[in-house]
Parts: structure tokens; sequence; C-alpha cells
């Protein structure tokens, strides 16, 4: 297949960088390195100041280290799971992204919720719904070339088709919220 456009996906972190020079860059390097490309080869690259994807990369290392951490906590939050009496073949995250005003602050953010308080409150668990719906259209977006994928696909639209205005509903009124 030909490749007709590049962009950057919504909310990327560009670094003032053009998608087609990044995407150029990247291919260089795999082209160099016998048709793949690791994470380590595109900092090998771009840690020279002149390197097109140099500005994309936080070099102050105290700043990376932190946001490393910050990283490491988000997986930790996503890592943990509980299984319930009621469902023990049905493992579960503990603690889920709502977004919502920590106490003493006037604007929402991403916070962590356990689970079962997120389901409980009507706001966030519409906020989960239109996660999963998002998560769902883009798992199809993103393979929608695999055949073999066929009825995943067929599945997911039609509980697109039977959740509907519904579903659309939620999206936006989570996306209000935000």
């Amino acid at each position: 297949m030909k490749v007709e456009k590049i962009r950057w996906k919504t909310n990327a972190n560009t670094g003032g960088v053009k998608a087609e020079d990044a995407y150029n860059a990247i291919e260089a390097v795999r082209n160099k390195n016998g048709g793949q490309v690791s994470p380590n080869d595109l900092l090998a690259v771009a840690k020279r100041k002149t390197h097109v994807l140099h500005s994309i990369f936080e070099w102050n290392d105290d700043e990376a280290a932190k946001q490393h951490r910050l990283t490491q906590a988000r997986t930790l939050l996503r890592s943990i799971e509980v299984v319930y009496d009621e469902l023990p073949e049905r493992p579960m995250r503990s603690h889920e992204i709502v977004q919502a005003k920590k106490r003493g602050d006037d604007k929402s953010q991403t916070l962590y919720s356990t689970t079962d308080l997120a389901m409980a409150d009507p706001v966030a668990r519409d906020a989960l719904i239109a996660t999963a719906i998002r998560q769902a259209m883009a798992f199809r977006r993103r393979f929608q070339n695999l055949r073999e994928l066929q009825l995943i696909f067929e599945a997911i639209d039609k509980v697109a088709d039977k959740i509907g205005d519904e579903s659309a509903d939620v999206v936006r009124s989570v996306e209000r919220e935000a």
C-alpha cells in the first residue's frame, strides 16, 4: 500500500516537528538497521542536537527522571488486579482512570479510583463506558486490514449499534466534563 498522508495523532508530543519529517527520520533509521527500528535506535540518533527528532525527547535528566517515575506510577496503578468472590474467573483492574477534582482544586484532572467506586459513580461509569467504546473503535481502526479479526469487528459494530445514540450521548457528556 502507498502512504497517502502522514500526520500526528491528536495530543501527540510533536516537539514542533512535522509528522512527515519524523516519519522520514524513523524510516531512515529503520532502513539503516535492516528493516526494524527500536526505541534505543531512535534515542541514539536523536541525541544529536541537530537531529530532527531531538526536540521530541526530554534531555534534562532531572525532568526525564521525574517523567519516567510518573510513568512507573501510572503503570503501577494499572498493574494491580483484584478478584472478587462473586466473580473469581474475572480478575479486573483495581484502579481505573477518572476525571475528577482533587479536594481543594478547581480544575478536573486525571486521577485513579478503585474500580468498584468508579462503577458506583454514574459520571465515572459513563466515562468508563465512553473510554471502552473509544478503545474498541480504535482497535477496530488499527486492525481493520486483518480479515482474520472480522468476527471481532462485527461484534464491536453490533454492540456500538445496540448502544447507538446512548453511547454517543455518553461520549459527548464525558468530553464536556473533561
